[in-house]
């Protein structure tokens, strides 16, 4: 079971790539996956896809 934290990181990941799939973030998308790649799931999951 997921604790409450690695949920908050998942369910941010998940908001992060619906909105770079939805061009609302343009070119400020790049620092903010900058900073989920230091994030453990939630981070590699929005870069994996985002790419």
């Amino acid at each position: 079971m997921l604790s409450g934290t690695e949920r908050s990181r998942i369910s941010f990941a998940d908001a992060t790539y619906a909105e770079v799939e939805a061009g609302k973030l343009g070119d400020d998308w790049l620092p903010i996956l900058d900073i989920l790649r230091s994030w453990e799931e939630g981070g590699l999951w929005v870069m994996a896809y985002a790419r």
